[in-house]
């Protein structure tokens, strides 16, 4: 897939900024409000796909969700296909989700996001041991807070799609071939041939065109 320059949106303004510029405006915007006054900690995280940086978000997360809280976020928003497992590496340690065998002293996603977070501390997400996406997430910065009975993660910004090209026309590309990689739009997709049950929707997402990821139109934003 062609690499582009992406900018972001964010979520309570509407208005699109270059990557680094939305972390600047997200701490100063209008419409973003903050309890502060409390002493419930937040933090904020930026994710981005770890080889396919033009996928990426800013999300604010309580310090008493969990990894687990934070796994079943990343699976809705970008990962979820066909039930595959995950885990998060940080420094040495590894936190599986449910259903994954700890043998050689993993841990627990059933952990307090405030008991691992550190400023500036890089760590990596992996879903799908066999086609796997790999996420590197950031604790940028905290804050404290006042507890508040909404959701424990709140998405921040998110990238604008690609603008990934149709390798025949020219056209926007909606779907991506599996066989043979490649980016068509629905056009030149009815001239593909019988391959086309190959095909994947082309989503916002770095997971596109990996195993059934995005088979649910609904997906597609």
């Amino acid at each position: 897939m062609a690499k582009v320059v992406t900018r972001g949106v964010c979520e309570f303004c509407g208005q699109d900024y270059s990557r680094r510029g939305i972390k600047r405006h997200l701490d100063s915007c209008s419409r973003r409000r903050m309890e502060t006054g409390g002493r419930k900690p937040y933090y904020t995280l930026s994710v981005e796909g770890a080889y396919e940086r033009d996928y990426w978000l800013f999300v604010e997360i309580a310090g008493d969700a969990t990894l687990e809280d934070l796994d079943r976020f990343l699976r809705d928003i970008w990962l979820e296909c066909c039930g595959h497992l995950s885990q998060f590496r940080i420094g040495r340690d590894f936190f599986l989700c449910a259903g994954v065998d700890r043998e050689w002293g993993e841990l627990s996603m059933d952990i307090a996001i405030q008991n691992v977070a550190q400023p500036g501390l890089v760590f990596e997400h992996e879903y799908d041991f066999g086609s796997t996406t790999t996420l590197k997430l950031t604790f940028v910065s905290g804050r404290l807070g006042v507890f508040t009975k909404g959701e424990k993660i709140q998405l921040l910004a998110r990238n604008i799609a690609p603008d990934l090209r149709c390798e025949s026309c020219g056209g926007e590309a909606t779907l991506f071939f599996s066989e043979d990689h490649t980016l068509l739009c629905d056009s030149c997709a009815e001239k593909h041939g019988d391959e086309e049950e190959w095909s994947l929707p082309v989503c916002n997402s770095p997971r596109t065109g990996v195993c059934g990821y995005g088979e649910d139109y609904s997906l597609r934003y």
